[in-house]
């Protein structure tokens, strides 16, 4: 029997409901040999909350969920409470750390914390590790080698690190990304209930990856090709799901849910399925111009929740640049729908600071939200500082709070002038977050040393002391502007040790575009007037006929499951 403890870095009211976790759990619970606990992070300085009770040095692994590196100073709070050192050269009989997630595929400022980082999906590779774990003899150097073998598993202290163009870059094999190819294979999760708090409804992924190609988005990078599961399997997990827990909403999700290839079919049958058993079905991420109007207006009539308006940009050359694939037409047509089907109150998401941005177009974001209330509706306008995340396009861009102040400024002046509601929820004190994503192995003693400065919850923004942090950067010598600066496109980077699938030369060509305003159509499908679906040869490797093939099966199973409910129907 080997003990596992999941540990999530935030309150237990986000990390309950986390999607990733859940999935673990139940991958994890299933397998043989296996004892498995959760753990969460506490307000407090106390130990951290697992379910048993337990504390985390009595595990054998201890398997951290980095869904962002605002988190970093909670899980060495939650080691260090656990009884466990903070740095693994400091470790011999105690848990194996395990960093995963997100962040996995940059995650050097947090490498001397963590035994090993598995990069890519974990419902194989995360077991098959604990697996190698428990079987593994000798030193525990020697047992870090045997993970190293295992695909999508980094062992850093492994690694030498080299100065290349001013960061330490580590040498040695690239670590290729775990890939789970088909999602059916392992069924959600249908007997979580909510936690109380924050959320009250439980959700179903019913697609991992996107075809937008959106250059500020490293989701939709790193989590290609898009899997998507069955029509079938989603309705059979919302009923169960609906039948065990008692919970009273459902919601459907992934990167882009309206790209699932048979979304209209699937909502218009699972809608009234779930309805008859008292609950409501919320569409999250659901983007209202990217669906026809008929089904628009009938999630509206049947009160399904979930529609957002999600433009980025409010001019259209900007949104070329960034490549997310929307009009103005667009966005005032699906305004229209919404304010005539009853929603009058309309949420929109903008970021400040994209590349090549200038006044006009952060003006811009205020008057479209202006122009809005033409139609009769409320605009909701919700903006955040773009940070250049690695494995994106935009990864060499820099940086600048005080550009950002500087934008925020025009927007508030022009928000006031006009009357909008604008709030900016992530403005100048974002570059933490961009030092930490863009860091080398240096950033290693800042994380410890704002951590023992008091840094907790930074990825709440009422919780973030950014002060804290300018301290950590100056008693440990190293300049936060250096993370910050631009650099040069194609030089090498400190995340380079993992391989999420990119081929070489595939973002420059994306940023290169972008400086010419040029936009990438979604790949995988294809375009109007063509049969051939759009492949920018980005190194994945899709199948193509097999992606149409596999569409066109799964939109005649939402259709058969859609005549099965009309049918059903009194």
């Amino acid at each position: 029997m080997i003990r596992v403890c999941l540990a999530f870095p935030d309150l237990r009211e986000i990390g309950a409901n986390h999607l990733g976790q859940r999935v673990l759990y139940k991958v994890l619970k299933e397998h043989p040999g296996v004892e498995i606990d959760r753990c969460y992070a506490l307000p407090s300085t106390a130990a951290p909350l697992t379910e048993s009770g337990r504390s985390l040095s009595e595990f054998d692994v201890v398997g951290f969920s980095l869904q962002s590196e605002l988190t970093y100073t909670n899980v060495l709070a939650m080691v260090g409470a656990g009884g466990i050192p903070l740095r693994s050269e400091q470790r011999d009989a105690h848990p194996l750390i395990v960093g995963g997630g997100p962040t996995a595929t940059h995650a050097e400022p947090l490498a001397p914390f963590c035994d090993v980082i598995l990069i890519g999906d974990g419902e194989e590779a995360f077991p098959r590790l604990v697996r190698a774990w428990r079987d593994a003899k000798g030193s525990r150097r020697e047992r870090l080698r045997a993970l190293a073998s295992l695909r999508g598993v980094y062992a850093p202290s492994l690694y030498e690190c080299e100065l290349v163009s001013g960061f330490q870059v580590a040498r040695g094999p690239r670590v290729e990304r775990a890939l789970v190819h088909d999602l059916d294979a392992f069924p959600f999760p249908d007997d979580v209930a909510p936690s109380d708090g924050l959320f009250h409804r439980s959700s179903i992924e019913i697609a991992r990856g996107c075809t937008e190609g959106c250059r500020f988005c490293q989701a939709g990078m790193i989590y290609r090709p898009v899997r998507e599961r069955s029509p079938e399997s989603v309705a059979r997990t919302a009923m169960s799901m609906i039948a065990k827990s008692g919970v009273r909403e459902v919601a459907i999700t992934s990167l882009s849910t309206a790209d699932h290839s048979c979304i209209g079919a699937l909502v218009r049958s699972l809608a009234p399925l779930v309805a008859a058993q008292g609950a409501r079905l919320h569409v999250s991420a659901l983007r209202a111009h990217a669906v026809d109007g008929e089904l628009v207006a009938e999630m509206l009539e049947r009160g399904v929740g979930g529609l957002t308006l999600a433009p980025e940009a409010a001019s259209q050359r900007l949104r070329d640049v960034i490549n997310r694939d929307v009009t103005e037409e667009d966005l005032f047509a699906a305004a229209g729908r919404m304010v005539r089907g009853g929603t009058r109150s309309i949420h929109l998401h903008f970021m400040i600071g994209l590349p090549t941005e200038t006044e006009e177009d952060v003006r811009a974001i205020a008057r479209l939200g202006s122009r809005l209330r033409s139609l009769g509706a409320e605009p909701e306008i919700s903006v955040a500082a773009h940070v250049p995340k690695p494995h994106t396009p935009f990864q060499w861009m820099a940086f600048d709070p005080d550009d950002i102040e500087r934008r925020a400024g025009w927007l508030r002046e022009e928000a006031d002038a006009l009357g909008v509601d604008v709030r900016i929820w992530s403005g100048r004190s974002a570059w933490v977050e961009a030092a930490l994503a863009r860091g080398d192995r240096r950033l290693a003693q800042v994380i410890e040393q704002a951590y023992r400065l008091g840094c907790r919850f930074d990825v709440w923004p009422n919780q973030r002391r950014v002060e804290l942090w300018e301290r950590a950067f100056e008693v440990c010598g190293l300049p936060a502007s250096r993370y910050l600066a631009a650099r040069s496109v194609g030089e090498p980077t400190p995340w380079d040790y993992a391989d999420v699938g990119l081929v070489d030369g595939f973002l420059e060509r994306e940023y290169r575009r972008a400086m010419l305003g040029a936009p990438s159509p979604p790949c995988g499908k294809p375009l109007p007037g063509h049969a051939r679906p759009v492949c920018y040869d980005c190194g994945v490797g899709c199948d193509l006929r097999a992606m149409q093939v596999g569409r066109a099966e799964r939109l005649v199973a939402a259709r058969s499951l859609l005549r099965r409910r009309e049918r059903a129907a009194p």
